[in-house]
């Protein structure tokens, strides 16, 4: 079995464990899959990693949890804390893409196991759902 089909298979079981129905959960014509944690939604997806060519396939588990504060001050504190966050944080952290602070864990897929993909979709639901919430309050007032 190739790499991509074994991730496939990791997903479909990750999402049966969980009573996810994939059909509800995949996204049509893509290779992601949205996962609703209390307040927080995050997905699992197939794509490729790498800043140039050869790009490597991989594995996502990221959610968003708010944009950026316009305010510079708050910006500021909010970039503070979220360092001060990840350096606690185990096999995730946040990042801003696109102005919006996001929670995420990534991986090639090559030799990817059940317990890797378990503990990626853990961490980022149980951090996302916790998180989501406190970080909202305090920076987008």
């Amino acid at each position: 079995m190739d790499d991509k089909q074994n991730a496939l298979n990791l997903i479909k079981k990750l999402l049966e464990e969980k009573g996810v129905a994939e059909e509800k959960a995949k996204v049509k014509d893509s290779d992601i899959w949205v996962i609703n944690v209390g307040s927080f939604v995050f997905q699992i997806s197939i794509g490729q990693i790498g800043y140039k060519e050869p790009y490597i396939p991989a594995v996502s588990v990221s959610g968003y949890i708010m944009p950026v504060p316009e305010k510079p001050e708050q910006r500021y504190n909010l970039y503070d804390e979220l360092l001060h966050i990840n350096s606690a944080l185990a096999a995730c952290w946040f990042s801003v893409v696109e102005n919006q602070v996001v929670l995420e864990s990534i991986r090639p897929i090559k030799d990817l196991d059940y317990s890797e993909l378990k503990f990626m979709s853990e961490n980022v639901a149980g951090y996302g759902d916790y998180f989501d919430d406190i970080l909202k309050e305090k920076y987008l007032k």
